[in-house]
């Protein structure tokens, strides 16, 4: 009797399991999967099936020396999108990437028929990584045009081997929070390397406020830095947090000491993360309570204006950076 009631009963379950079925659409950006953490991530780019290696480590630098290089970050991707769609950017052109991480981006620009790539990161393990990756996913011909090279930002006996500048300067994902320290090598590197007719085009992805003296030093630093908007962006991240930015070098030389004096970043900073502050103190309980992460930072209940606190600490969450 009970096998009876058990297949009486399975054709009904069955349909009611099938109409709970639903299609999921794909896309690249995937709230329900960390994709940094996989040991590859593949992407369709170029008429090509990209399979990018990845070596994350939950150390707390996501398994490399200077933080968050090992994985293909979402910004990577749609900076290469965007050299799918616009080849012209790189075709024909001697081309740099910093923090080149995986090498999704320069593999994109050698698909996009750059002359040369050239992919520098400051972890010789990345660099290890990004090169496995260019023999997995370039023919014979492709990666003639692509090589590694060691590069930490500021170094200037590094920079002076790669023999710049380059006609367009590459980088995702750079002007991140981890990197804070380096933000003023960092301008300084992407303005040396690019030729004076020449291009940086920079993806990010904003996550903190810190990221906002980057900013004020990279304006500074070039006579344009243009927000190339949603509709340059794959479809898939139209609607995130991530900007594609194009750089534009000033005709004559620059000293970015001397044009940023730290006092007036350090200034601009604070009015960006006091603003940042007392907007998130007024959607939680109505301004009356606060993170006890905001409260390191000298904000204090019912104020309505926070000042800033000069030995306070940015911590950053491992989680943050996804």
């Amino acid at each position: 009797r009970r096998m009876e009631r058990r297949a009486s009963a399975s054709p009904t379950h069955r349909q009611q399991r099938k109409s709970d079925m639903s299609i999921v659409p794909f896309t690249y950006n995937n709230a329900f999967t960390e994709e940094v953490k996989l040991p590859e991530r593949h992407f369709e780019l170029f008429g090509r099936f990209l399979r990018i290696q990845q070596r994350y480590a939950a150390d707390g630098k996501g398994g490399s020396a200077l933080g968050f290089g090992k994985s293909a970050y979402n910004a990577a991707f749609v900076l290469s999108a965007l050299l799918e769609s616009n080849a012209d950017i790189v075709e024909g052109k001697r081309v740099v990437e910093l923090g080149c991480g995986p090498g999704l981006v320069a593999i994109a620009a050698a698909l996009a028929k750059a002359s040369r790539v050239l992919a520098t990161d400051g972890d010789a393990e990345v660099l290890n990584l990004a090169a496995e990756n260019f023999a997995a996913n370039l023919n014979e011909e492709e990666a003639k045009a692509v090589a590694v090279a060691e590069f930490l930002w500021g170094d200037e006996e590094q920079r002076r081997a790669l023999h710049g500048p380059f006609d367009v300067v590459l980088a995702a994902d750079v002007a991140a929070v981890p990197y804070e320290e380096a933000y003023e090598a960092l301008v300084q590197s992407l303005l040396s390397l690019v030729s004076p007719e020449g291009h940086v085009y920079l993806a990010y992805q904003r996550r903190h406020a810190s990221e906002d003296a980057f900013f004020e030093r990279l304006r500074l630093a070039f006579k344009e830095v243009e927000d190339l908007g949603r509709e340059a962006l794959h479809e898939d991240f139209r609607d995130s947090p991530i900007s594609v930015f194009r750089c534009s070098r000033p005709s004559t030389s620059f000293v970015l000491e001397e044009a940023a004096p730290r006092e007036f970043i350090r200034e601009a900073t604070e009015i960006n993360n006091c603003t940042l502050l007392t907007a998130f103190k007024d959607r939680v309980d109505g301004g009356k309570a606060l993170p006890e992460a905001f409260a390191a930072r000298g904000v204090t209940e019912g104020d309505d204006a926070p000042g800033p606190d000069e030995n306070a600490v940015d911590d950053f969450a491992e989680e943050d950076w996804k």
